[in-house]
């Protein structure tokens, strides 16, 4: 009987210290293997941006290639003198200080002349900074690549503002008609003033406001005479 229970004395024990190691060790690969899924989309969202940024890194160092090629071939042709006066007209006409020319459209509005009905808001008759912001964006969404309101180069900088039946752009103000000039497909930009979906279609039907449109084969705008305030930004070294 002794040598009975002693036997189950072990094999209990056994069973015990064998339970308590395989619970270990399950635990302990647990604490290894398991990671949030919180945690597996974080990485991927990293890993997706890292790829991005290497892509478009390795995109910019095949530009810089084309660009040495090009500038290697200029030197053997004796034209790196062209191309250079060339990238320096493109940088000129980007910063708004050279004078442009090109098809386009004249677009005109003016306030209403009609009488104001019972209970309405005289407001209703009159251009507003808003009304001309809203159209120069249609214009810019049609694909106008430089704009100007009488006369004044529309840049990233320029103020509109309204004043009674003025407009003040750039610090100029400008009494009505208000004249937006684009440079652009003619077809695109008459469109985006004359289309049911646009602005200009809204102020001319429901409110009645003298808003039109007109191609023209060549375009005058002028430069920015002024140089931008820029207090703020630096180029980027290394870039």
């Amino acid at each position: 009987m002794k040598k009975t229970r002693d036997k189950i004395i072990i094999g209990v024990t056994v069973f015990f210290v064998s339970f308590m190691m395989v619970t270990n060790i399950r635990n302990t690969e647990l604490d290894y293997d398991f990671i949030r899924l919180e945690t597996v989309e974080a990485f991927n969202v990293e890993i997706s941006g890292i790829k991005k940024e290497i892509g478009a890194l390795e995109e910019h160092i095949e530009q810089k290639k084309y660009q040495i090629e090009e500038y290697q071939e200029a030197v053997q042709d004796g034209t790196l003198e062209e191309i250079l006066a060339a990238e320096v007209q493109k940088l000129k006409m980007n910063s708004h200080l050279t004078a442009l020319k090109g098809p386009g459209i004249t677009v005109t509005l003016e306030d209403s002349d009609r009488e104001l009905e019972e209970g309405e808001d005289p407001n209703n008759l009159i251009i507003h900074d808003l009304d001309v912001l809203n159209i120069l964006n249609d214009l810019r969404r049609a694909g106008a690549e430089a704009l100007a309101i009488n006369g004044q180069r529309v840049t990233s900088q320029t103020q509109i503002q309204c004043q009674g039946a003025t407009i003040t752009v750039n610090d100029v103000t400008y009494g009505q008609p208000f004249i937006i000039e684009a440079i652009g497909n003619p077809d695109t930009l008459n469109a985006a003033i004359n289309a049911p979906t646009s602005y200009s279609y809204i102020l001319r039907e429901f409110y009645e406001l003298p808003v039109g449109s007109k191609s023209s084969d060549e375009i005058l705008i002028n430069a920015f005479d002024r140089e931008p305030a820029l207090n703020y930004i630096e180029i980027q070294e290394g870039d």
